[in-house]
């Protein structure tokens, strides 16, 4: 790989474990961020400035964000596209190449060098409304210690447009609630949710899954109040690029790893790390 500046290698720094309480040097930590967006990057050049541009003009002020970027042994522009960034902005980007390993990968490397009060995944061809990240931080400061995750709604664009089928939960407006009361509440994405950096030791993806490795650390966080922001006036625009990204639930049941892998790291994961009285309720 061509050296570039502003770039971490993390080949030469890599754990053999990863752990939360060994975190890397992180340039410009004496900084303090409102925000950190972990961004694991493959192959998106032709998509991640826009997505980095989506966070730069947030109308809460980019002096409050911090950008991490985590290259996943990209074979097109992108490293080169996020070093860009990190020269420009020299005080709020942190850019990461590591061998390719997955997203789950990527977002837990970048975890390493997060930090920021709250803390979001958003996919590296996707983009934010430019007034989130100010709805977001107004939600957390008036439930600071009832709510450990903002939610916002999901706009689908690209090949595809309009709004995604999980959105039904922000018919009644911006609010916080209880699973406790309402327990049909779906939410299984961290890339248009954000978190509480206090849990930030439970953002850990497992990298032994390519599904649903999203639901495993979501329900994990959830399962600390068992309440959600949601925020119905925020939008994340989930970018279609092919006529299978609407379909991923169905294709993946597909693959063996469905029935196996998930099957036993997050379905029966699930049902063990539940209280006992919850698993009783829904089965």
């Amino acid at each position: 790989m061509e050296e570039l500046k502003n770039v971490i290698n993390w080949e030469k720094n890599k754990d053999e474990e990863f752990h939360f309480d060994n975190e890397q040097y992180v340039p410009n930590s004496e900084k303090e961020f409102l925000f950190s967006a972990v961004i694991a990057v493959y192959n998106s050049e032709d998509y991640v400035e826009e997505t980095i541009e989506s966070i730069i003009n947030q109308d809460l002020g980019f002096d409050k964000i911090q950008v991490v970027l985590v290259d996943d042994g990209s074979k097109d522009n992108s490293l080169a596209i996020c070093a860009k960034y990190a020269e420009k902005y020299p005080e709020n980007f942190v850019v990461v190449h590591k061998e390719n390993g997955g997203v789950s990968s990527a977002r837990n490397v970048g975890m390493k060098y997060a930090t920021g009060k709250y803390i979001n995944f958003i996919d590296s061809d996707d983009i934010w409304g430019r007034d989130v990240f100010r709805k977001v931080f107004n939600m957390f400061k008036a439930n600071e210690s009832k709510i450990d995750v903002v939610t916002v709604k999901n706009e689908l664009f690209g090949l595809k447009k309009g709004t995604s089928w999980f959105n039904k939960k922000f018919d009644k407006g911006d609010r916080v609630i209880s699973l406790w009361k309402e327990p049909k509440i779906y939410l299984n994405s961290t890339n248009c949710s954000f978190f509480h950096s206090r849990i930030k030791n439970q953002l850990v993806f497992d990298e032994q899954l390519s599904i649903a490795e999203d639901l495993k650390v979501v329900n994990t966080v959830l399962m600390n109040k068992w309440a959600i922001g949601l925020l119905a006036s925020g939008t994340y625009y989930y970018r279609i690029r092919s006529a299978q990204d609407g379909s991923l639930a169905s294709s993946a049941r597909n693959k063996a790893c469905w029935y196996m892998t998930y099957l036993d790291r997050v379905a029966d994961w699930l049902f063990n790390k539940a209280p006992t009285h919850i698993v009783k309720r829904f089965v």
